[in-house]
This record gives structure tokens, sequence and C-alpha cells, in this order.
């Protein structure tokens, strides 16, 4: 029973890693900095047309939404502008997404010798 908590651990240590990595950092402000961009662009085509865009955390609102694929609907885009920015957000959410997939599997990867190595000394720990 205590084997899979070790390895909880080790996958603890390795998210750790790549939450403080150079990385992870760079990817998430370019992520943050594109949402916030598309909600800039999209609040600026609709919100004198569309009566569900009336500020801009509205449209930050709808960005994250767009972006992240939940689309709850509560805000959709009406111009033509606007359709074009959720196509492109949708588009650059499953690219940001598939980076944070593809930084993650990479550093999982360089670290498997420290999961070993890591799970390896829990082992001993627990003989002696």
């Amino acid at each position: 029973m205590k084997r899979p908590i070790q390895h909880v651990f080790v996958f603890y240590k390795i998210l750790l890693q790549i939450l403080t990595s150079f990385e992870f950092l760079i990817i998430f402000i370019t992520a943050q900095t594109i949402i916030w961009l598309f909600a800039l662009v999209f609040f600026l085509a609709e919100h004198d047309i569309n009566g569900s865009v009336n500020t801009y955390f509205d449209a930050l609102w709808w960005s994250y939404c767009t972006v992240t694929t939940v689309g709850y609907g509560d805000i959709t885009p009406i111009t033509f502008l606007g359709r074009v920015i959720a196509m492109m957000a949708m588009v650059v959410g499953t690219g940001i997404f598939i980076t944070f997939l593809g930084l993650f599997t990479e550093l999982l990867l360089e670290n498997e010798n420290l999961i070993e190595i890591e799970l390896f000394k829990r082992r001993r720990r627990k003989d002696d």
C-alpha cells in the first residue's frame, strides 16, 4: 500500500520542478499575454454591438473560456471579426495545451533516472 504513495511523492517532486522551471515560466507568460490580447481585440470588436460584452472583464472571461475550450456559451461573438478571433483563440488554445503537455513530457523523460533513484532511496529507507 505504501508503494503508490512513494510514486505520488516522486511525481510531486517532478511537478514542482516543472512549475519552477524557466521554460514553464516563459510559456505561461506567453500564454497569458496571448489570452489577454485576444480579450482586448474581442472587446474592441464586440463591446458596442454584443450585449453580452459590457466590460473588458467580460471579454477576458470569454477569452479564457474559449482558449481552454470550455466554451460556456454565455458570451458568443456576433461580428465577423469576433468570430475570426474566436477561431484563432480555439486553435491557439489547443497549441498552448500541447506546448504545456510537451514540456511536461520532456521534463518527465529527462527525470526518468531521478524517478528510479528516488524510488530506490525510499525503498532502502523502508528496509532499514
